[in-house]
């Protein structure tokens, strides 16, 4: 089976729905639902939200503000955008590669990029740059505990609270376990594993991240936002993600979703003729 790095190639796009006016762009042009974006032309929404629907079957969403191109990968400049099937999703720094799966992924203002997967895996590599030395390790003054080491080039690091056991042991399983703080990772063909419920924060800039748990909370913001509020149409995967928040937070209901409901037409009452008067 081959990397999902190296799926089906994205040829065109099509746009399938536009929400909250009218401002969404191929390659500068103002379109309209069934529009086709081809390879290397950028769709780009401002005020409006969009949907897309991909030649590899793949749905996705833009936000406000969002910028990508069509390529091997979907591009994304800047804004927000979800992916529902098998579409592999870019940036500058980053490539996703999916198994069939829901992400959402975010460049904002700073160039920072978050990768969030709701349902399914997806594999990341960084590719770098290696004229860049790596960054030094700052000092720990005495008595403090230092910082979780940095796993700098194409892995990101694994900040915030440590569990217990081994933190390596299910997202590195090849990182060696001696004296990591000055290891070079260079290769390209590094691969990290964001699983479901997990989201990656990338910061390409200095070439550090980290990975954390979602929260019911993202759940919720995604289904109640911009990505899939009031869109007429369903995500194909819904049930899946329903699914996954299940099996993440068993406790917890699964949030409602805001489909606007249709217009019911209204039958037209029919007027009797009025009669005019004869003159004679």
């Amino acid at each position: 089976m081959g990397s999902p790095l190296y799926a089906q190639s994205v040829t065109q796009a099509t746009i399938t729905e536009i929400l909250e006016g009218n401002q969404v762009y191929i390659q500068d042009r103002q379109v309209q639902v069934n529009s086709v974006a081809r390879q290397q032309q950028r769709v780009r929404t401002g005020t409006a939200r969009a949907a897309l629907l991909f030649n590899t079957g793949a749905v996705a969403r833009l936000a406000h503000n969002s910028s990508l191109t069509v390529g091997q990968c979907a591009r994304l400049q800047q804004g927000t955008l979800l992916v529902n099937g098998t579409l592999n999703g870019c940036t500058g720094s980053t490539v996703a590669g999916v198994r069939g799966t829901l992400y959402t992924l975010t460049v904002d203002q700073a160039g920072v990029e978050t990768l969030q997967v709701f349902e399914g895996a997806v594999e990341v590599t960084h590719p770098v740059d290696e004229t860049v030395p790596p960054p030094e390790d700052p000092e720990t003054p005495p008595g403090e505990t230092s910082a979780p080491p940095a796993l700098w080039g194409p892995r990101p690091i694994a900040y915030g609270p440590i569990p217990s056991g081994d933190i390596y042991g299910d997202i590195y399983k090849d990182v060696s376990h001696g004296d990591i703080k000055g290891d070079t990772l260079k290769s390209t063909d590094e691969i990290v594993l964001v699983e479901e419920g997990q989201s990656l924060i990338y910061d390409p800039e200095s070439r550090q991240g980290f990975i954390q748990q979602l929260s019911a909370d993202d759940f919720e913001q995604l289904i109640n936002g911009p990505l899939v509020a009031d869109f007429t149409t369903e995500l194909p995967g819904l049930e899946d993600l329903r699914g996954a928040f299940e099996r993440l937070f068993p406790d917890l209901q699964f949030p409602r979703i805001s489909i606007p409901t249709p217009p019911i037409p209204k039958p037209s009452i029919p007027t009797p003729p009025i009669p005019i008067p004869s003159p004679f």
